[in-house]
């Protein structure tokens, strides 16, 4: 019997190093993906003066403490905002799909989830999600005007995987020409979210 204890909990603990290597693999994949955009002068949105120098965006350490299940609550409040208060019809309107609700830090947080307009009218983006939010590292360390997650709508049950080692900057970070978001005040963590990308750093 004794044995057989031991041998399900060395299968365990194996099993959770596989699966802590493959979301670090996926992690590493995602944030080389973003730094090969940026380094691309056909898809950067980074100024000619600080390209030239531009030697890739920095990451916090992989940290899997920042993946969290989310509760996805789909709400009746089809609430809508711009990232911006520029009426130019190229800056996206986004509509509030759910509230995800889970705990980071020892924090409980409840924030909105959008939908673009554009996704629900073209029918084929209408399981994409889009999570923008601010936190305590905002200014000191990652981007002041906060950062976006993209999630998917759960083919089934009402869970979500939040990995905000998979947070990325929006492209006014990168150049101040670009109109910058005005992130909902209902999406401000009250903790330090040390997880994912760093401020833009010219030079």
């Amino acid at each position: 019997m004794k044995t057989k204890n031991l041998n399900a909990l060395i299968f365990s603990l194996l099993l959770s190093v596989v699966l802590t290597a493959q979301d670090s693999a996926e992690i590493l994949a995602f944030q080389d993906s973003m730094n090969e955009m940026l380094k691309n002068p056909e898809t950067t949105p980074i100024l000619d003066e600080d390209f030239q120098e531009f030697d890739g965006i920095k990451f916090y350490p992989v940290d899997l403490t920042f993946i969290v299940e989310a509760q996805l609550v789909v709400t009746d409040d089809h609430e809508r905002f711009r990232l911006t208060y520029s009426d130019d019809p190229s800056v996206p309107v986004f509509v509030k799909y759910g509230e995800l609700h889970f705990e980071v830090n020892g924090i409980e947080c409840s924030l909105n989830v959008y939908q673009n307009e554009e996704w629900i009218k073209d029918g084929q983006s209408s399981d994409r999600l889009f999570l923008p939010f601010k936190d305590w590292t905002n200014g000191p360390e990652s981007y002041g005007g906060g950062r976006f997650i993209d999630l998917e709508v759960p083919t089934e049950g009402n869970m979500i995987t939040v990995d905000f080692n998979k947070s990325y900057n929006p492209p006014c970070a990168y150049n101040y020409y670009l109109a910058c978001p005005l992130i909902p005040e209902s999406n401000y963590i009250e903790t330090e979210i040390r997880a994912g990308v760093l401020a833009f750093e010219t030079f």
